[in-house]
Parts: C-alpha cells; structure tokens; sequence
C-alpha cells in the first residue's frame, strides 16, 4: 500500500470581542465533481494564481486532489438571516455565494447547488452591480453577515453580525473552478466588490478589537472536529504560549518571507515567499525543489499528475520552514494522506 504525499498547510497564524467558531473538514463537491472528469486534462488541475515561483516551470498548475478537501463553517446572509456553508479562505478576500437565480452553465461547468441567496426576502440587502470573470456571471450585492445570535456560528460571545457587507452572488458558472460558497478573508485590495467584503468590513467598523484572527486546523477523519477559528483574539487552547508575528511583504494575501527550509540532509538557506492559504490543503512550490525533498525521503514522482507516493512505512524525518526568528516543524503525519482517499 502507498500513500500520497502531500505537504499540508497547517498554520495557527492570527490574523473584538471573541468569537470561536467550530471548523467542519469536509470533501469540497467543487474538487470531487471534477475529479470524475478523467477524460479532460484541464480538469485535472485547479489554477493557482497565487503560489509563487523562482523557476521556469508552471508551479502553478496544482493537481486538483491537492485541494479536494476544505474546512468550512455555517453563515448566515439578510435579514431574516439565510444560512450557508462557506469554505474558510484567506487566499481570497471575497465571500461568494450562489444567488437564487443561478442556472447551470455550460457542460463541464460545476452545477448549482441547494444553497442560494434570495435578495428579495432580505429587507437589509442593496444591489450595487453585475459583473463576469472567466468562471462565473455574477451581482455585487450588500448585506449583513453573522449568525443572528443562532448556533451556526457558535460564537462565544453571543451575536456576531457586520452589517454593509459586500458579496458576489454568482447567477451563471461556466467554469470548472467555481462550486459552492466560500468566505474569503485575504485583504480588500484583491477584492472585486468595491467595497468592504465581511472581515474588513467588520475592522473598518471596529466589531474586531484586537482586530486579528487565528485558526486552527485539525488533522482528522470526523466530519465536526475541523479545528477553530476565532476572530478578535487569539485561539488560547490550541496556540501555542509564543506568538510570532512575521511582517508581510503583501497588503494582499498572507504572503511573507521565509529565510529557508530543510528535510532530512537536505537545507535550503534562501530566503523566498510564501503565502499562507487556508482553501488549499497542500504546500506548493517550485518543481525542481519538490524533486530534492521527494528524493531526500524515497518518494517516487508521477509525472503526469505531479504528486508523490511513499510507502506507508516509510520513516520521514520532520520539514522544517524557518520564518522570522523561528523554526517551525511538520511532522510525518501531517506530510502524508492515504492514497485511499484518491
């Protein structure tokens, strides 16, 4: 039996009054609908704009089962509310959903799902204007968003809403990329609303003080033990007692530099990039780098997807990232996914 390496992103970074939110880890139907698509070689890639790279190579083609599993939670949009579930990103700055119109678009596109957003039944909404990108027709809408003093959001400080709000509600998907809603937390500078997308709206209003986040990602198999995320304070029962804080490099995403990397007898003291990102469930980086760190632990390479598999026995020393003054250490079992899943 072999497993699939995969270099997983598990951060506790922050980013007011407290509330903690309970994280569920689950299959993305975006990732697992194209994953049935064997026939189109595009499909078996998600675009990834943002990794960055030293070399040639396209290190920005991401197979797609890299990023088939998200960490989401439960919001609500309007007055009355009406309930979604997003996927948590801070590699976008935008929450989008599926308006109630939404039609299925052209074959091979991610169908609409069950969850849309009916501006009609809000009395808080404004419309601010239509748009299109190469996935999705779209409006740019206004609301409010929280969770209304339900238990979707299981706050600990009770209700949890940022009124004048901006959001896409997508009306028409014709690309493969878009499938489901998804709250993106990155800098309002990347977003398309002209305005303020849920968490900057909630800084600029001063609903944060102090005006961070943190999540915590869990390694698990249970559907509601995903981990926390907590905006205005610190996650004090996973974090650990020494806070770091890195400067960015990019008013944008989470992007900052990090002066090296080693695994087993391979270092790399230069400094380069990197980009924390909550919506993709693997480290990415240049080819020629994967390559050392693969032959350094006996993995082998499947050229035409780009991933590596490793026996299950295999004893893979821990990769360390150096950012700032600290090391920082990934352990084997959080490197390594069963093939199974696949």
């Amino acid at each position: 039996m072999y497993k699939y390496l995969l270099l997983f992103l598990f951060v506790c970074y922050a980013l007011a009054d407290v509330h903690k939110i309970s994280l569920r880890k689950r299959v993305n139907k975006k990732w697992q609908f194209l994953k049935q698509d064997k026939s189109n070689p595009e499909l078996t890639y998600k675009f990834h704009p943002r990794l960055l790279s030293n070399s040639g190579q396209q290190s920005d083609k991401i197979p797609i089962y890299y990023t088939y599993e998200g960490y989401t939670i439960d919001i609500t949009i309007g007055t009355p509310p009406q309930q979604f579930e997003v996927l948590v990103d801070t590699g976008s700055s935008d929450l989008v959903v599926q308006d109630g119109s939404c039609k299925d678009g052209a074959e091979g596109a991610i169908p609409c799902n069950d969850e849309k957003f009916d501006s009609s039944s809000s009395s808080t909404y404004k419309f601010i204007t239509t748009g299109s990108n190469e996935y999705y027709n779209y409006i740019i809408g206004q609301d409010t968003f929280g969770d209304n003093g339900t238990f979707l959001m299981q706050t600990s400080n009770g209700t949890f809403l940022i009124p004048n709000s901006r959001f896409l509600q997508v009306i028409n998907p014709f690309g493969e990329a878009f499938g489901g809603a998804v709250l993106g937390l990155a800098f309002s500078s990347l977003s398309i609303t002209g305005g303020y997308p849920p968490l900057p709206a909630a800084i600029n209003q001063s609903l944060l003080n102090p005006p961070i986040f943190t999540v915590y990602l869990n390694l698990t198999d249970q559907y509601d033990k995903g981990g926390a995320i907590t905006f205005g304070g610190l996650d004090t029962d996973n974090c650990g007692q020494i806070i770091a804080y890195q400067p960015l490099s990019s008013v944008t995403y989470y992007q900052f530099t990090a002066s090296g990397m080693s695994i087993g007898n391979y270092s790399n003291t230069k400094s380069f990039q990197a980009i924390s990102d909550t919506g993709f469930t693997a480290i990415g980086g240049p080819g020629a780098v994967l390559d050392v760190i693969a032959k350094q632990i006996g993995a082998i390479k499947d050229s035409e997807y780009g991933t590596y598999t490793i026996d299950c026995n295999a004893q893979i020393p821990d990769f360390t990232v150096t950012i700032g003054n600290y090391q920082y250490s990934i352990d084997s079992v959080n490197l390594v996914t069963s093939g199974a899943q696949y």
